[in-house]
């Protein structure tokens, strides 16, 4: 569910209902397993089946961390450096659980119609701009706060990702209040970050919704 909005005048009239059993209903119709959404009246949508699964997001104070010169940071180019992304997504994704699994049409399509026209989408590079990349990070600005929505490293590469998120926290959302990351699971990227300065704050966010 992307969207639901009711004009003013036609609002506690259960129209907004009326179209989600519909929606439910078109859903059970077509075969889908799982519906989600993101939402702030949580019993509205509970009413309706849907269920807070709570995540925990990592929250950085505005900063201007140093960034090593150990990696070279560049913006992503999907001719050059889709595989490099998809193995590090494989690798990386590979050890959480509940992760998606995409392969190069997902990719693709993700990639087209994802819905961040303004993303940033930054990789590293071990070993100077001709070398492997090793880590890769996507951040854009969601409620006026910056949000690192997506990241992966291959193992042994924690400080490149740290230095990914120290580049997109002081570069591209500096202008904003602060950073939000999941790197609630990434307890050597945030021992690298604290060594930069950094007191990640632990924020829960349960307007996260399933059906």
């Amino acid at each position: 569910i992307g969207n639901v909005f009711t004009t003013a005048s036609y609002r506690e009239h259960g129209i907004a209902s009326r179209l989600l059993s519909r929606a439910i209903a078109a859903m059970e119709q077509h075969g889908f397993d799982l519906s989600l959404l993101f939402a702030v009246r949580l019993a509205f949508y509970g009413r309706h089946g849907w269920g807070a699964h709570p995540r925990l997001f990592m929250f950085l104070e505005p900063a201007r961390p140093k960034v090593s010169d150990r990696y070279a940071i560049e913006p992503f180019a999907v001719a050059r450096d889709l595989d490099a992304v998809m193995n590090i997504y494989d690798t990386h994704s590979g050890s959480l659980a509940g992760t998606t699994v995409r392969d190069r049409r997902y990719w693709g399509g993700q990639l087209g119609y994802a819905g961040n026209p303004g993303e940033d989408f930054l990789v590293a590079r071990a070993g100077g701009k001709t070398g492997a990349v090793v880590a890769y990070a996507r951040g854009t600005t969601l409620y006026d706060y910056y949000l690192i929505m997506e990241h992966g490293y291959l193992p042994g590469h924690e400080e490149a990702l740290t230095d990914l998120v120290c580049r997109l926290h002081a570069v591209e959302g500096a202008a904003l209040p602060g950073t939000l990351s999941q790197l609630a699971t990434e307890r050597r990227v945030l021992e690298a970050l604290g060594a930069r300065g950094f007191e990640p704050r632990r924020v829960e966010d349960v307007f996260w919704m399933w059906r």
